[in-house]
């Protein structure tokens, strides 16, 4: 509320505005935060703290898109998913929720081998992501109850318990 009084105060004040950008970033509001930002970089793109804006721009618009991916992926939008889920990877080529994105869409368009390269090349991008695990493991799954066994036991520990509902479902 300061934030934003002190950016209709003197709307000029481009350490303002950015503040405003990081604030709406903390709680979430990642089109508030990427709306100010903007503002924040073009008037004053010469700024000491643009690199601290272009960082926060570029994370708000990439978890901005994997939203809208998301929501797009729920309404059956399988369209205007995958081109959310592109435009994020493009924004964060190192991330793999855009990939993962990418994936969950080729595997509601029963595009199995395109899903499971997505999904292998989220977990190369993050050995961690359980739900890249999860998506594989449902994609043998459909293929064969063997081949999801067989490459759930190869899995680690912690990887196999986050997805130990397909196991029983296999058994």
């Amino acid at each position: 509320a300061d934030l934003q009084k002190a950016v209709q105060a003197d709307s000029r004040d481009s350490d303002a505005v950015g503040a405003l950008g990081q604030a709406y970033s903390q709680r979430g509001d990642r089109a508030r935060a990427v709306a100010q930002l903007n503002k924040a970089i073009a008037m004053d793109p010469d700024s000491p703290n643009r690199g601290k804006w272009d960082s926060l721009l570029q994370t708000n618009r990439y978890w901005l898109l994997i939203k809208q991916g998301d929501n797009a992926l729920k309404a059956g939008q399988l369209s205007q998913a995958q081109n959310y889920y592109a435009q994020a990877q493009r924004v964060d080529r190192t991330d793999s929720y855009a990939v993962l994105g990418l994936g969950d869409v080729a595997a509601a368009r029963k595009e199995s081998a395109a899903a499971e390269r997505y999904y292998q090349q989220a977990l190369r991008l993050d050995r961690g992501n359980n739900l890249a695990v999860r998506g594989l493991a449902n994609l043998y799954r459909a293929e064969s109850p063997e081949k999801a066994s067989a490459w759930i036991a190869g899995l680690p520990p912690a990887q196999r318990r986050s997805i130990d509902d397909i196991e029983r479902s296999l058994t």
